[in-house]
This record gives C-alpha cells, structure tokens and sequence, in this order.
C-alpha cells in the first residue's frame, strides 16, 4: 500500500494504475476496486505533496491613520471668513483630514475619524473648561488591534482657570480673592474651591487655607479657664504658616516711614530676621493685621487651626512631643525650626515659640458662655467684655503643650514673649471683598498704645 501511496504521487496516475494491476495476475479485476482508486486520487495529490502548493497568506494590512479634527484649534483658519468658503463635511476637518503630527499636547480637544475603515473614537462634544484633556490609548499589543480606551481627565479644582477683571484669580466655584492676595502655584485648591496656600503681598507671609466646619474650643479636663468645652462653627478662613516675623514687621514700619506716618518699635527689631517679632502691644497688632488686609484670629480660629478638626490637645496629636533638641514652652527661636509643632493643616508654632495675641476680650467664663448654645454658636468672637479692663487673651502652652492654655494680659503693654499672626476670612463659599487699598499703600494708622481702637464687641464678622 506504500508504494501505491508513493506512486500516486506521480504526475500519470493511470499508467500506475496500469502497472498496480499487471502485477495482479490470477486476480479477478473488482470494478469495484477500481473506483474507489479514483475516487481518491484528489486526495491523493494533494495531501501527499503533489499538485500546487497554496497561496501564501496575505500580510496584515496596516489600518489607515487616525485624522483629526481640532474643536480649539490654535489659530483660525482664514479660509473659514471667505464667503467662498466651503462648509467643511461632517466629521472632517475644515479642508480635509489632518494627520495628528507627532507629540501633540494632550489638552487639545479633538474628534478622531478614521476614514474608511470602522477603527472611530469621537468627542464632538464642546468641553466647558480649558483644562480638560483626553488620553487615547491602545487597549493590547496585538497586530491590527480595532478597540480604544478613551479616558476623559475631568475638570478637578487642583487648577486655578482664569482671572476675574481686577485680575484677581477665580477658581471653578466662582470664588475670588481679595487684592493683595495670591495663590502659591501648585499647591491645589480646597473642596470648597479656595486655594490651599496664598501669599499675602503686603508683607509677603504664607497662608495656609482652613475649611469652614465645627472646632472644638477648651477642654473638659484642660486648664480651669478653658473648661468646658464647647463646639462653634466657624467659616473658612486663612491663617499665617508662621507667627509674624521680625523682617515682615520691618516692612510694615518701611512702609509707615515712607507715608511719614508713625510706628511702634519691636523689642528685637535687630534679631534675626527669622525670629517672631516681639513686645508688641495688642492695638499694634490689630493695626498691623489691618493694614495687610486682614484681622487678629479669634480664640476659635487659633484654636482650630492648632488642633484640627478632631480636637487633638497639641498640634501634632495627643502624644508625646518629640524634638530635635531640647524645648520648652519659653524657648524662643526662628520660625518654623521645630518641624512637630506643625498642625494637621501645616501651621507652625501654634504650641510652642511666642505667645500670640488673639482678637478675643478675655473672660475666664467666656467658654461656659459658648457651651451653652444648643446648635453651637457661628463664628465665635468671645467675651462681649473683658473681666478685667483692657485684658485681650493670648494664646500659647503655659506649663505643657496643652494648646486650650490661655490667659488675659493687658492690651497696653510690651510683652518681651508675646508676638500674633493674622487671619484672612474668606467665608463658606462667600466671595472675598476686595482690599480697600492695594499692597504699599497703607491706610490704617497705626494705633496708640495708650489709646488702643476698640475691638468689635458682637459674634458677627
């Protein structure tokens, strides 16, 4: 059977047949036999090697490339004003596709078409925002691959869009800035769409954002005249990274200098310029804060920046402190130096470093006052009067680094341990009022020690 195999291979298949049967002398021929031989004799060719090999298979074709048509394009079309012009097919770009050079920047908005062929990824529709972007990418590595994935990146509110009129940045929510006030770059937006950090360009200090929300105000089981504790809603606000220094005091008083205007000494004006100005009566202070555009903190607002939504006792938690060297509650040094006295929100030396005046009149009651609000009581300024004549409240640990410590001392006097820092109110989605006057142009005269400007007496802002 080999060999008829063999020789079926052949190019004359009958004269092998011829010879099968010469050789088959004394058997009776099988018609029967001889049929099935041909039947199989296609079979035969083209299974044992005869015939014609097949058609090598045909090499992937490419698929075309994809066109693209701009919805932002850079530069008009000059054509697109010609009443000749014709309008552009649909799905076309005006004058016929364009190839999609290389290295296009993703924030271009296309529509992507490619023509004959079924490969198509559109996104006609107008997008409301500069800053939104599309990725096109190749879901495999596979030869004449037909699918894509198109991820939209949406508009987020890490990105400062536009300017209003004044120039003044606007966010995605619409909310503004006053003048003399700008976004550190990079540095994102709140959920409430206010940037996280701002520079005050008066004196140049860095602010850090506070959400609007409760805060927890004294304690329980903390110092006598800091209990109970009480919660108080306040809106967002921004407050100073560091305690005011002793170079942007100097400013201040250039600035005074300058306009022939009167100024109250620091007692360390010749420190380093890094270190918290100091002897700084309160109604300097507050003139101070007034003319940067902003105001003293209130007890509250020290306070939640210092202990985070939570409450935490100090601002680095309810644990230990930890230092790169020995501290306690009267070392005075730059600003900044000790990295764990660092709030959750990134505020310096809320617990340690100088003390700080706060706006707040000083009642050692005034907290029972607050804890007596069912709802809690909004934007908490304090005591409607001091206890005891011309006393404001100033923060910063006494014995430990417990940050509900707090004490009256009169609003006149030089305190060689004493400094502030300010606040910029911003409100809950409220835009900000702009600056009455822009940077290097103060209007506020600073205050007289002796004579210092009453402080708002109500719990409205």
């Amino acid at each position: 059977m080999a060999w008829l195999i063999e020789q079926a291979g052949s190019k004359n298949l009958m004269s092998s047949f011829a010879r099968v049967t010469d050789g088959w002398q004394g058997i009776r021929p099988c018609p029967l036999l001889s049929l099935a031989l041909l039947s199989l004799a296609p079979w035969l060719l083209t299974g044992c090697g005869g015939g014609t090999k097949p058609p090598a298979p045909a090499a992937p074709v490419a698929p075309p490339p994809v066109a693209i048509k701009t919805v932002k394009p850079a530069a008009p079309d000059p054509a697109e004003n010609r009443p000749d012009a014709a309008a552009p097919v649909e799905g076309e770009a005006a004058g016929g596709p364009a190839m999609a050079p290389p290295g296009e920047h993703p924030a271009n908005v296309f529509d992507f078409v490619a023509p004959g062929s079924i490969n198509s990824v559109t996104s006609s529709k107008p997008l409301p925002h500069e800053i939104d972007q599309f990725v096109i990418a190749q879901v495999a590595d596979q030869a004449g691959a037909t699918s894509f994935v198109v991820t939209e990146i949406p508009a987020t509110t890490d990105t400062v869009s536009s300017n209003d009129a004044s120039g003044n940045p606007v966010n995605l929510q619409g909310n503004r800035l006053p003048a003399g006030f700008v976004p550190v770059p990079g540095t994102g937006l709140s959920p409430d769409g206010w940037p996280r950090r701002i520079i005050c360009q008066y004196d140049g200090s860095l602010m850090a954002y506070i959400p609007p929300g409760p805060a927890r105000l004294g304690s329980n089981d903390g110092p006598a005249n800091a209990r109970p504790e009480a919660t108080v809603l306040l809106d967002g606000y921004y407050i100073n990274v560091f305690e005011t220094t002793v170079a942007e005091y100097k400013r201040y008083r250039d600035e005074m200098k300058a306009k022939n205007k009167n100024s109250f000494a620091a007692i360390n004006e010749t420190a380093d310029p890094r270190q918290p100005v100091l002897g700084i009566p309160w109604g300097v202070a507050s003139a101070y804060a007034k003319w940067s555009g902003r105001d003293l903190p209130t007890e509250a607002e020290f306070e939640k920046a210092a202990r985070g939504p939570d409450g935490f006792r100090a601002p680095w938690g309810n644990t230990r402190a930890i230092w790169p060297e020995p501290r306690t509650t009267k070392t005075l040094a730059n600003v900044g130096k000790f990295s764990s006295d660092q709030s959750i929100y990134g505020i310096y030396d809320l617990a340690g470093n100088a003390h700080e005046w706060v706006a707040d009149w000083h009642d050692d009651n005034s907290h029972a006052e607050a804890a007596k609000m069912r709802d809690g009581v909004k934007n908490w300024t304090g005591a409607k009067k001091p206890k005891i004549t011309s006393q404001h409240t100033v923060k910063g640990c006494l014995n430990d680094w417990d940050v509900t410590a707090r004490e009256g001392r009169l609003m006149t006097e030089k305190f060689p341990d004493v400094g502030f820092r300010t606040v910029l109110r911003v409100g809950g989605g409220n835009p900000g009022q702009p600056a009455a006057t822009p940077p290097n142009t103060p209007n506020t005269k600073p205050a007289n020690p002796n004579r210092p400007p009453n402080p708002p007496r109500n719990n409205a802002f």
